[in-house]
């Protein structure tokens, strides 16, 4: 410390606060540590010996308090301390990050330089509220440190307000209150986030502030003797069982109370929570969690809790690290009143945020605080953000799992780390995504595929001839790009699928098969496929040849029944029916039909008819919510239908069991096309190993009719036992 000082007394207040910066390092404090805090104080020296303030001070005493705030009030160490003296003069161009770097270290040199680029980011752009500048600041920010340092310069800056021109200052609170307050509360700095908002607010709404801050102190001896009363029983009860404990209060912050006052709307009189009361447990750690339930217990004996105000951040500390135990209590004058309850350590950690996790952890040197700043990797955990609160839906680069890239225009995109040129081009928009080809990244061509990093700038390449392919799904990581490429893929299958289907159908009618469903169903099942859209793609593909689809449909069948069954045309099997309806157009007899499953409908109800896709009649109940839909969206598809019979009826159910085989199923539906006045309203047989059971549902005319069904049905081999389900 041998630089030219004015006066002795510059020179003596300089030293001091020299050693009280020491002093304050003492907890890690290393003999190298000193020897490179030394130099880095004894540069800041040289470069500013002849400078001054405006208010005629050394203006070392700038750095030197701001490095006093960043060991004091944030934790950090010896490389933050150094990052502190030395960014304003790399800053003014009186010292290289070359030689920073030749002398501290590569680490220091590059937090120097993210340091400054965020200050020069922030004062170039005209709206402070600008969604990009919160975003980019964050992604300049390659180590948490940096931000840190730059909220404790924010805090020196606004304490020391005088120092600077009155045409900077409500720029420089605007900037505390948008950027760095709402940064300080998520990295856990609590009472440097109430300070920057209450200094901030002594600039830009001085009037505002000054009349709360006098309305505090006028009504100071009124909270002082509330909370004395409202405490000692609190104090007794603890006392008794033998807890060690301290109990602060406090008046709450203007700026706290201003934001009450505007969210409720009212008055400052009206604000009931003016004050906070903390509960501190001297607890061994094994002992926290319970300890402060204890206390709970024993606080809510004493006054009555509001449940609905529980605040447990014991169990599930905040992602900052805040540890406490909240509730609001009536007091005896039926005003709410919170308390929190915490351990010393939780208490040091809420104050201090990264300081006291540093204490806690035991930590000594740089490296461990290094590791320790590592493991702070989450800050942020709510994505219900305001336009002032942007920031808290972002994370820092090293400390997240996000990246920030550019469009050609300069519009700032984020995407989670590890999205592709891919993803980005879906987030800009679904058809742009279906459409791209390629990307040039930073004006170099690069491959769908390409992994994008901080800072990239990219330029799509588009045609309109590009589909999406089932291979983009293992190189996107954003949802939004894996439902846009799964639906395209999708629409493109169903298409495909719709091709193969009238290829299908032009081949039945060519060899004389009648297409339905039930044989389709049959080839599904043989060829193993899940879904008709399944056949019917591979078709389309050429994957199946149709002359085995041809060999099986012709080759000869364990039944007669079956053959029927798969074979026979579905308009024959409904004439042999075709006496429970009557259409009212004539044009439409002759069509097969069947009861829509949805409503099973009985005779005797009002019904209405739609034609389907394959060219049957649904029949449906008239008050049927499918049928209500169909008539709105397919009115045309609907046609007029009747019951035939005025033939008083009733439906029963048949229970039916036993031994499963092939063609069961048709021999037990043979027996509704005899001469019997009995419909088959629907059957549902399950197979349940080798035997199987079911329900029939039918219509009867004649109950003389049923116990001659029974009969027949019970003869069927392999029926062991069918009656009626009473």
């Amino acid at each position: 410390m041998n630089n030219r000082l004015d006066t002795t007394t510059e020179r003596k207040d300089i030293l001091a606060r020299y050693k009280n910066l020491l002093q304050l390092c003492k907890p890690f404090l290393t003999a190298d540590d000193l020897k490179i805090i030394r130099n880095a104080t004894d540069l800041i020296l040289e470069i500013y010996k002849d400078e001054r303030d405006n208010q005629g001070q050394p203006y070392v005493f700038f750095p030197l308090g701001v490095a006093s705030i960043v060991v004091e009030e944030i934790g950090l160490a010896t490389t933050s301390i150094v990052c502190t003296l030395l960014y304003k003069p790399v800053q003014q161009g009186k010292l290289s990050l070359a030689s920073v770097e030749e002398k501290f270290g590569k680490q220091t040199a590059t937090i120097i330089g993210d340091l400054n680029r965020i200050t020069e980011t922030s004062r170039n752009y005209h709206s402070l509220q600008s969604d990009n500048l919160r975003k980019f600041l964050l992604s300049l920010a390659s180590d948490v440190r940096v931000l840190l340092i730059q909220i404790a310069i924010r805090l020196y800056k606004l304490r020391n307000i005088e120092l600077f021109p009155v045409n900077s200052r409500e720029r420089m609170a605007l900037e505390a209150t948008y950027l760095f307050s709402p940064l300080a509360h998520r990295l856990g700095l609590y009472n440097m986030k109430g300070e920057l908002d209450d200094l901030a607010m002594k600039i830009t709404q001085p009037t505002t502030y000054l009349s709360i801050h006098k309305k505090l102190e006028d009504t100071q001896h009124l909270r002082s003797e509330f909370v004395n009363n409202f405490i000692k029983p609190i104090e007794q009860s603890l006392h008794d069982a033998k807890l060690k404990f301290e109990t602060k209060w406090r008046t709450k912050r203007v700026h706290s109370i201003y934001r009450k006052m505007k969210a409720q709307q009212v008055e400052f009189e009206e604000v009931m929570d003016t004050f906070a009361i903390r509960i501190i447990l001297e607890s061994k750690p094994k002992n926290e969690k319970s300890d402060c339930w204890r206390a709970y217990s024993l606080i809510t004996d004493v006054y009555p809790p509001n449940p609905k105000r529980l605040r447990d951040w014991i169990s599930i500390p905040k992602s900052s690290g805040y540890e406490s135990l909240h509730t609001t209590v009536m007091s005896p004058i039926g005003r709410w009143v919170e308390i929190q309850i915490r351990t010393r350590r939780m208490d040091d950690i809420a104050e201090k945020g990264f300081a006291a996790h540093w204490k806690y952890k035991g930590e000594s040197s740089e490296e461990q605080l290094d590791k320790l700043l590592t493991s702070f990797r989450e800050v942020l955990e709510d994505n219900n953000t305001s336009a002032i609160d942007v920031l808290d839906t972002f994370k820092m680069n090293a400390y997240s799992e996000d990246v920030f890239v550019f469009t050609p225009k300069g519009d700032l995109v984020k995407l989670p780390k590890g999205a592709t040129v891919l993803d980005f081009a879906f987030e800009i928009h679904s058809e742009v995504g279906a459409k791209c080809v390629g990307a040039k990244v930073n004006k170099r061509v690069v491959p769908l595929r390409q992994e994008l990093k901080n800072g990239d700038q990219i330029e799509l390449n588009l045609s309109k001839n590009q589909k999406p392919k089932q291979d983009w799904l293992s190189f996107v990581v954003t949802a939004k790009a894996k439902a846009r490429i799964k639906k395209e893929l999708n629409e493109i299958r169903l298409k495909q699928a719709e091709e193969g289907k009238a290829t299908v159908k032009r081949k039945f009618r060519n060899w004389k098969i009648h297409y339905n469903d039930t044989l389709i169903n049959q080839i599904i099942k043989h060829f193993k496929y899940k879904t008709a859209i399944d056949f019917y793609h591979d078709v389309a593909h050429e994957h199946i040849d149709l002359l085995t689809i041809k060999q099986f449909i012709q080759q000869p069948l364990k039944s007669n029944e079956e053959e029927k069954v798969l074979q026979q045309p579905e308009r024959q099997q409904a004439q042999q029916k075709s006496d429970l309806i009557l259409f009212e157009n004539k044009d439409f007899e002759g069509l097969n039909y069947r009861m829509a499953r949805c409503c099973t409908p009985a005779e005797g109800d009002t019904i209405v008819g739609f034609v389907t896709l394959s060219g049957e009649v649904s029949i449906h109940r008239k008050n049927c919510n499918n049928a209500i839909r169909m008539s709105e969206r397919y009115g045309y598809r609907e046609i007029q239908v009747r019951w035939h019979s005025s033939v008083e009826s009733f439906q029963e159910e048949i229970r039916i069991q036993g031994s499963d085989r092939v063609g069961i199923m048709s021999d037990i539906s043979s027996e509704f096309h005899k001469d019997l006045k009995i419909s088959l309203r629907s059957i549902n047989l399950e197979a349940k190993g080798k035997n199987f059971e079911g329900i029939l549902k039918v219509l009867i005319e004649d109950p003389e009719h049923l116990d001659v069904l029974l009969s027949r049905i019970n003869k069927i081999p392999g029926v062991s036992k069918a009656g009626v389900s009473r």
